[in-house]
């Protein structure tokens, strides 16, 4: 009889098509909405439009509130790393200030980690949590009232 094989299944981004949701999107006539989910689609281009669309996620402006971004990753999972590709075009400078949390409910979650950035053009940032957290639900924030934009986010255990 053959030993059991194991996969290491660690190197499997837990956010790859799931569910999201921003506090705001950003819309542009022609362009459509920069809306959440493309920061879950796999697309690794970093300049925010390709002809005629978005391709990253982008709040947009709001008059109150936080700005946020967040994956239901739809089973509990021990989050550890987050890595997030930042735009290379105009606005990169906004990759800062962030605050990653991990929870079992949308309500209930603990601080992963803070990025205090910026992350610089095209830049893929590597995000760990001091100690693995369990969790559904991934939301970054930012800790100052600003947009966020991010190319692609990437979740492992």
């Amino acid at each position: 009889m053959l030993p059991p094989i194991f996969t290491d299944i660690s190197h499997e981004n837990l956010a790859l098509g799931k569910p999201t949701k921003l506090s705001s999107t950003y819309f542009k006539a022609g362009y459509g909405s920069a809306s959440s989910n493309l920061a879950v689609d796999g697309n690794k281009q970093s300049y925010m439009v390709q002809p005629g669309r978005f391709v990253c996620a982008h709040t947009g402006y709001q008059a109150s509130g936080d700005f946020w971004w967040m994956v239901d990753l739809e089973e509990i999972y021990p989050v550890s790393k987050i890595t997030i590709l930042n735009r290379k075009d105009c606005c990169s400078q906004l990759l800062r200030k962030l605050i990653i949390t991990v929870g079992e409910t949308e309500n209930d979650s603990q601080i992963c980690s803070e990025y205090e950035g910026p992350g610089g053009p095209g830049e893929t940032v590597v995000i760990k949590c001091e100690t693995p957290l369990l969790g559904r639900f991934v939301r970054i924030s930012k800790s100052v009232r600003e947009l966020i934009a991010m190319c692609e986010v990437e979740i492992y255990r």
